[in-house]
């Protein structure tokens, strides 16, 4: 497979925009065999979590960042977490050079 160049990137990241936070989980996984996932709702930052894809056949890291919305507690009293996509963040890998 050939690397993803900076205009291919940037398509990317426009198309993973447009999607919701599993939509956009599905079409990284099936986009490269070679792909894994590095991490899963990490917390980077206060207010955001991050999930982190590495498509090593494609050269490119994708990153998901999203945003926990607050929610009312249920019946049970159980407050269930619910999360928004706010960013895509689409780099190359160290060894693309393209």
């Amino acid at each position: 497979m050939a690397y993803l160049n900076k205009q291919e990137r940037e398509r990317l990241r426009s198309d993973l925009m447009t999607m919701s936070y599993n939509q956009a989980k599905g079409r990284i996984n099936r986009m490269d065999p070679k792909g894994r996932l590095r991490y899963w709702r990490n917390a980077q930052r206060v207010g955001e979590w991050h999930t982190r894809f590495d498509l090593e056949g494609l050269g490119t890291t994708v990153t998901l960042v999203e945003t926990p919305q607050p929610s009312a507690p249920d019946e049970n009293q159980i407050a269930k977490r619910k999360f928004d996509l706010v960013d895509v963040r689409v780099d190359a890998l160290p060894g693309n050079r393209t």
